[in-house]
């Protein structure tokens, strides 16, 4: 049986956070966008993200906070932080 049905698009929605940068932060992301290393302030916000949550499954700073973060994580395949290197005892 053939049908002439398009395949159902996954709409992925990502909540949406309103951030308050200093007139260094914002100089600072607006230089990292115009030297064409980052796409958009997006980019540059998710980076530094991403070294937070290394740094933070690292151990630096463990105060056991983020165990529930990697826990969640862990059970997320397609996430990001799922490929990080996370020592044993922190999920």
């Amino acid at each position: 049986m053939t049908t002439d049905a398009e395949p159902l698009a996954l709409e992925i929605t990502m909540p949406i956070r309103h951030v308050h940068l200093t007139d260094q932060q914002d100089a600072l992301v607006s230089a990292l966008v115009s030297s064409g290393r980052y796409r958009d302030a997006d980019e540059v916000l998710l980076a530094g993200l991403r070294m937070i949550a290394e740094r933070e499954a690292c151990g630096a700073n463990d105060n056991g906070a983020l165990r529930p973060v990697h826990s969640a994580a862990r059970a997320m395949p397609d996430c990001w932080i799922t490929q990080l290197h996370l020592p044993s005892g922190t999920a």
